[in-house]
C-alpha cells in the first residue's frame, strides 16, 4: 500500500516546480518544507508552481495530491499556476507527523532562540502553556523532562518533539486537558511511561545441558550405526519408554 501511495504522489508531483522551473520530488519537496518550517514556524507556507491553469477563477484551493493539504491560489501566469501550501500539513502528508516535529523543534531552538538547548523544567511548562492546544498537568511535562534528561548535547530538541508527540496524542483522543490518571487509564506508555523490561529467562546450569546434549548425541550415534533391525528396536523402545506407566494402587 506504501508503494501505490508514493507512486501517486510523485505521479502528482510531475506538475511541481520549483521557482527555478526544477520539478520536485517527495523527497526535495519535503526538504523544503522542513527548512520553510524551521525559518518561519508553525504558520509557515510552502509556494509550489504547478504547471496548467485549468479551473482557474472557479478553484481559489488545490490540492498537490490526494492525501495532501488545501493550498491557496495566489496567481497564475504563462500556464503556471503560485500555490501556497500550509508547510507543516503539507510535510506530515509527505513525511509523517514525526517529521513535522522535528522541524518545529528546530524551529523553537534554532533561529527563533525562544528556547534553549538545554531546557529545565520551568522552561518546559512555559513552551507548554504558550505553544500546546492542549492544557498539560505540570506531571506530565515532569514526566517528560525527566526522559530528556541523559541527552549529550541539550535536550530541547527532543523535549520539545515528546512534548508535541504528547498532544498529538492528546488531540487525536480530542482530549482538552491531560494528566498522568488520563495517560495510565488509557493504558498509554512512551514517551510517559518507560514500557517495563522483559526479564530474561534464568540460564540454565551448564551441567545439565551437557549431560542431556551428551546423552542425546550417544543415543544418535548408536542409532546411526544400528542396522535395520537394530533401529526399528530403539525406535520401538523409545515409544515404550515414554509411554505413560500405570501407578500403582494406593495401600489401604
Amino acid at each position: 500500500m506504501a508503494n501505490l501511495e508514493d507512486a501517486l504522489v510523485d505521479r502528482c508531483l510531475k506538475r511541481a516546480r520549483d521557482y527555478g522551473g526544477v520539478p520536485f520530488t517527495k523527497q526535495r519537496l519535503a526538504s523544503r518544507c522542513f527548512s520553510d518550517i524551521s525559518m518561519h514556524g508553525p504558520e509557515a507556507n510552502t509556494s509550489v508552481r504547478l504547471k496548467g491553469t485549468r479551473g482557474l477563477g472557479l478553484k481559489k484551493q488545490r490540492r498537490l495530491f490526494p492525501s495532501g493539504p488545501l493550498g491557496v491560489v495566489r496567481y497564475a501566469e504563462s500556464g503556471v499556476l503560485e500555490v501556497e501550501f500550509p508547510s507543516v500539513e503539507l510535510l506530515t502528508a509527505l513525511g509523517g507527523r514525526h517529521t513535522a516535529r522535528r522541524a518545529l523543534a528546530a524551529f523553537f531552538t534554532g533561529p527563533s532562540k525562544a528556547f534553549p538547548d538545554k531546557m529545565p523544567v520551568a522552561v518546559a511548562l512555559q513552551f507548554a502553556q504558550q505553544h500546546l492546544r492542549v492544557d498539560l498537568d505540570p506531571e506530565v511535562v515532569e514526566l517528560a523532562h525527566q526522559n530528556t534528561t541523559d541527552e549529550p548535547f541539550g535536550n530541547g530538541s527532543h523535549l520539545i518533539q515528546q512534548l508535541l508527540e504528547i498532544e498529538d496524542v492528546a488531540v487525536a483522543r480530542r482530549w482538552r486537558t491531560l494528566d498522568m490518571d488520563k495517560w495510565r487509564a488509557a493504558g498509554l506508555t512512551w514517551p510517559l511511561i518507560r514500557p517495563p523490561r522483559l526479564r530474561p529467562a534464568p540460564p540454565k546450569a551448564p551441567g545439565v545441558v551437557y549431560r542431556v546434549s551428551e546423552r542425546h548425541a550417544r543415543l544418535l550415534r548408536h542409532f546411526d550405526q544400528a542396522d535395520d533391525a537394530g533401529k526399528l528396536f530403539i525406535e520401538q523402545s523409545a515409544v515404550l519408554a515414554a509411554a505413560p506407566r500405570p501407578q500403582p494402587a494406593p495401600h489401604q
